[in-house]
């Protein structure tokens, strides 16, 4: 399934996706995940960090574009 979150004025696309041994979560570009984390690794304000929150990873545009299988055998590899 495909949404969008809301930030500063912004829409950002999300993809909800069911991954096996892990469950249901929400996949977002790693655009949006440079506008919430700072430089130093932290939330650049109380709303980004309600927003990361929310977030299970952010992967590259080109990756998002790709098959809910992909993404999540790239997230499954990944941790």
């Amino acid at each position: 399934m495909n949404g969008t979150i809301e930030y500063e004025g912004r829409s950002f696309p999300v993809r909800i996706l069911d991954i096996p041994k892990i469950g249901t979560v929400k996949v977002a570009t790693e655009l949006l995940g440079s506008r919430l984390i700072g430089d130093d690794g932290l939330p650049v304000s109380l709303e980004a960090e309600r927003v990361d929150n929310g977030i299970f990873y952010y992967v590259s545009d080109d990756l998002f574009n790709k098959s809910d299988e992909e993404i999540s055998k790239h997230i499954l590899e990944s941790i």
